[in-house]
């Protein structure tokens, strides 16, 4: 079955039971939240979205928010961030033992 697009308002509150303010929704579309995007479509100059991409917009949104997903991501950038240092000053090591 094809995806039912929705003006964003309209599917924001199908889902959840309140009406954001139009504006608010739009900054979900296209600046997004928690670097988080709410996925739309445009049509004839009307931003649409679907009730799906509205539950995994809130899902999304709601685990950033936790501090345990905080956290997990800041050990991970933590442990990007030692590996690469280490490449860093190995190949610098390198180039002065030649």
């Amino acid at each position: 079955m094809a995806a039912k697009y929705l003006p964003l308002t309209k599917a924001v509150q199908e889902v959840t039971g309140t009406r954001p303010h139009l504006s608010t929704c739009i900054r979900w579309a296209t600046i997004g939240t928690k670097g988080i995007l709410l996925k739309s479509v445009m049509l004839g100059g009307r931003r649409l979205t679907t009730i799906e991409w509205i539950e995994e917009f809130l899902e999304a949104t709601t685990e950033a928010s936790t501090p345990r997903a905080k956290q997990a991501k800041q050990s991970e950038a933590m442990a990007k961030a030692k590996t690469e240092l280490s490449e860093m000053l190995s190949r610098s090591k390198k180039k002065v033992a030649i």
